[in-house]
């Protein structure tokens, strides 16, 4: 019985290692084909379709990869970045640059720790600024000096002899364009005797009329003991009563004396609205006179001819391109320009519509 037994288990162990031994060949390849292998196959082999368990219904959270691959983006490259300040170029020893950046440093260090290495430095330091400062003080007036271009004097004098001489023709040149302007003009004095002004300007009135025999003055008062009589007027000149033809209403005078120029062309002019002195009368009347091209541009060169040599600021446009980097190039080049401004008139400038005036007789 016992040998039965014994025998029994000795089949079976032989069995399980018989069933191990095919098993380990089957891995190793010595077997018949494996079915991992038939799996890859499938795989590799794109002409044979997969199907997707439940293909048809893959529910919302499904995904499909997307068979093109995205290009890759460039990134920008960084633009170089500008040097730092204390990579760039240090001032040249002794300039103006150069001062304004180590002298507080010298002074406070003089300050700080007065020893008479700093000390030195320091007053050093000021004596070279003031030596620098009086040489470019010299060649500047030496400069000025020289260039009759930058002699403002000449043009315009303020002091001595040669201001008043030079205001003393300017006032009879202005005397003789007033002359000629009155000559073919008219001035309208509006008068009320009941006010203090009118009362003083009559002293005007009377100067301009011996002074310009040929002005029709015409004086329209008000409030007078007579219609046509001024106290004080001279008789040659001419009163209309005011109050009785009303010509302040139709000009809108509303203010007591009032001038008003009348030129040929039968343009009404206020001169003045209230009491203004001499020179500025005549100063207003020229104006008007040069508006309305009675009196033309040679008329204003010789009156205002202080303004010969100025430059007119939309002359600036025409300056060549190119220059704004170097401002000491570019005003360099205006000095062509100002040399080519000694006998440019503002006339145009200031009275565009009169350029056909014609001349001063």
């Amino acid at each position: 019985m016992h040998l039965q037994l014994k025998s029994l288990l000795v089949c079976l162990l032989i069995t399980q290692c018989c069933i191990a031994q095919a098993q380990t060949s089957k891995s190793d390849g010595k077997g018949g084909p494996d079915k991992n292998d038939y799996l890859k196959e499938m795989e590799q082999d794109e002409s044979k379709s997969m199907r997707v368990a439940g293909q048809e219904d893959l529910g919302w959270l499904f995904y499909w990869g997307d068979d093109d691959k995205p290009e890759p983006v460039e990134e920008p490259v960084p633009a170089p970045s500008a040097p730092a300040e204390s990579a760039q170029k240090p001032p040249k020893p002794m300039s103006v640059e150069w001062f304004a950046k180590n002298y507080q440093v010298i002074r406070d260090r003089a300050v700080n720790n007065p020893t008479r290495e700093n000390l030195r430095a320091e007053l050093y330091a000021q004596k070279v600024m003031m030596d620098k400062s009086e040489v470019y003080a010299r060649k500047r007036q030496y400069m000025q000096k020289s260039d009759p271009l930058l002699q403002e004097g000449d043009r315009l004098p303020l002091f001595g002899a040669t201001s008043l001489a030079m205001i003393q023709n300017q006032d009879i040149l202005k005397e003789k364009a007033l002359g000629e302007l009155y000559n073919e003009s008219g001035l309208m004095v509006f008068y009320d005797e009941n006010c203090q002004f009118c009362r003083q300007s009559i002293t005007v009135v009377n100067y301009l009329h011996r002074k310009f025999p040929k002005l029709d003055i015409r004086v329209y008062a008000r409030n007078t003991a007579q219609p046509d009589v001024v106290q004080g007027l001279l008789q040659d000149i001419k009163v209309y009563p005011d109050d009785l033809i009303n010509v302040s209403e139709r000009l809108e005078i509303t203010n007591w004396p009032s001038y008003v120029l009348v030129t040929p062309d039968n343009t009404f002019s206020l001169i003045s609205k209230g009491m203004i002195n001499l020179d500025t009368l005549k100063d207003r009347t020229l104006i008007a006179g040069f508006e309305h091209g009675i009196l033309g541009k040679e008329w204003y060169e010789k009156i205002h001819h202080t303004q010969m040599g100025l430059i007119a600021s939309n002359e600036y446009s025409d300056l060549p391109s190119g220059m704004e980097e170097d401002p000491v190039l570019l005003i360099n080049s205006v000095i062509d320009m100002i040399n080519d401004s000694s006998n440019k008139s503002f006339y145009e400038d200031f009275y565009p519509e009169n350029k056909q005036a014609g001349e001063s007789k």
